[in-house]
């Protein structure tokens, strides 16, 4: 909204960066070299923001949803279940900032405190934030065009980063994850309109979290269709697709998009 990737190419470079094209999302920039990136200038001003790649691609793929089914001018709702500290919740915001309302939701007042300073320093207007239970949100059926569900997970992807987060995972932990996913899955599909678009995104690799969710999903939720949202490299991985660290240079990120029906339920009048 504020300046285009050329312009921040040069500017990072004279900052004595290393800046190279993104691989997998349009005008992004791979950056290193400059040390805390919040103190940089282009970030303060909010003339760019700090993410790693894999996420701005599910961030893109929610807008890209919301744009084929309602075109650049057509309004549109959008409930993020998890969104603090607000990455893909504001990422959104920035590419519809016309007709948009986005609905940047989570569990934690402390940490919703870092969505609303994302959207002060990208001066945002259509994001409304909402302190709330992802698995109890307090909004009407069919409310949004869509929804993303970036689960909490054990965030097996971020390794190359973290990997001292190995140590901290313990196998159970791996089912009380995937509960509480499922439970987020089953509200994100009740505020979903017939005809919009659930993506559900974790940055593991497991297959409690990914596969089995999945299958959990394509037998108990008949009115989700899924549907394919992201290209190479991008792998099929069930109805779902991932990425490794390997195949582009990012975290490793899971992500399944689905349509719910726009059949009317039995003995639904309207």
């Amino acid at each position: 909204m504020r300046a285009d990737a050329e312009a921040l190419r040069a500017e990072l470079e004279a900052a004595g960066g290393s800046v190279n094209a993104g691989t997998i999302v349009p005008e992004a920039l791979a950056v290193r070299g400059v040390g805390d990136p919040s103190v940089l200038d282009v970030v303060a001003s909010g003339r760019a923001s700090p993410q790693d790649e894999a996420s701005q691609a599910v961030a893109e793929a929610v807008v890209g949803a919301v744009l084929r089914a309602r075109g650049e001018d057509g309004h549109s709702v959008v409930v993020d279940l998890a969104a603090a500290p607000g990455g893909k919740a504001c990422a959104i915001a920035e590419r519809l900032p016309g007709r948009s309302m986005i609905v940047a939701a989570d569990i934690a007042q402390q940490r919703l405190r870092w969505v609303t300073d994302a959207i002060a320093r990208l001066d945002l207007t259509n994001v409304v934030v909402l302190c709330s239970d992802g698995s109890r949100l307090g909004l009407r059926d069919g409310v949004a065009d869509a929804v993303l569900v970036d689960a909490p997970c054990s965030g097996l992807g971020v390794l190359r980063r973290r990997p001292e987060s190995r140590w901290r995972i313990e196998q159970g932990d791996l089912g009380a994850m995937a509960e509480r996913q499922r439970a987020l899955l089953v509200e994100g599909a009740r505020v979903l309109r017939h005809g919009g678009t659930l993506v559900y995104s974790v940055c593991t690799l497991s297959d409690e979290e990914t596969l089995d969710i999945d299958s959990w999903l394509a037998r108990e939720h008949g009115e989700l269709e899924a549907i394919r949202i992201v290209d190479a490299p991008w792998r099929d991985h069930g109805r779902g697709s991932l990425l490794l660290p390997t195949d582009a240079g990012t975290d490793g990120m899971y992500v399944l998009a689905l349509q719910k029906s726009t059949a009317i339920p039995a003995g639904t009048l309207g």
